[in-house]
């Protein structure tokens, strides 16, 4: 990647406008390009990171998740390198298969296969929990420290509610109907999940296009499908795949 952007931040982001309200008249979804946030070109990368499967930030930091060199890349928001966290292995603070990557009240949090793995900012390993599912799938946290994680097949439903006593607590969502075998299904039911401003789960379908609103409980506020074409295109070809597989 020498000599070209490393990082390009072309998005299409989903907004829920007037979230707070339970009526489906009220709830407005746009979408919207956001453009670049800065561009770093005429690195060699190659001495930075291997293979980077998510990014987060907040108002101190840019984190990287190294996926192939399983790290931590802390940079500040010039780009500059901070620290590296973590290392390949199966111990405390180490990582086997990390996916997903967040930052909580101060700490960094990581998917790793069955696990949701958390450090301090200056990577001194704290603990983890059993996410029940070894997908490589989304997470995101309350205020309260409960986590929401998509489930796969370990549940009846899509998203299991997982309190910080490690303890199962709820299930939530609704499946998506698909074709296909028992293993497309599971699939097919993958999504990314967030927390609001206004403090209620979102949900958007990475395959099945749509977008569901919940409150923290488990109670729909709001189920749309998502009408972008180039979306919309995307999932058709899903969909014929689905069909056309043994």
């Amino acid at each position: 990647m020498k000599n070209q952007p490393i990082l390009t931040i072309i998005l299409l982001a989903i907004f829920i406008g007037n979230a707070g309200c339970e009526s489906k008249k009220d709830q407005q979804i746009t979408n919207k390009v956001i453009i670049p946030y800065r561009m770093v070109d005429q690195v060699n990368d190659s001495t930075f990171f291997g293979f980077i499967a998510d990014i987060t930030a907040d108002d101190s930091v840019i984190l990287f998740l190294d996926h192939a060199n399983k790290r931590l890349i802390v940079c500040d928001h010039q780009f500059k390198l901070i620290n590296f966290i973590a290392r390949s292995g199966k111990g405390p603070g180490e990582l086997q298969y990390p996916s997903e990557v967040a930052i909580k009240n101060g700490c960094y949090l990581v998917r790793d296969n069955m696990e949701i793995k958390k450090c301090s900012r200056n990577g001194i390993y704290i603990g983890s929990i059993d996410t029940k599912t070894n997908l490589s799938a989304t997470f995101t946290i309350d205020n309260n420290g409960n986590y929401y994680v998509y489930s796969g097949a370990y549940s009846t439903l899509p998203i299991l509610v997982i309190d910080k006593n490690n303890k199962t607590t709820n299930s939530i969502g609704v499946k998506y109907q698909a074709p296909g075998n028992n293993r497309q299904q599971v699939w097919f039911q993958s999504r990314n999940l967030f927390i609001t401003n206004s403090n209620q789960l979102l949900s958007v379908g990475t395959s099945y296009p749509s977008v569901e609103l919940f409150s923290l409980d488990g109670k729909l506020l709001l189920s749309q499908q998502i009408e972008e074409p180039i979306i919309l295109e995307r999932y058709k070809k899903i969909v014929e795949n689905l069909v056309k597989e043994p």
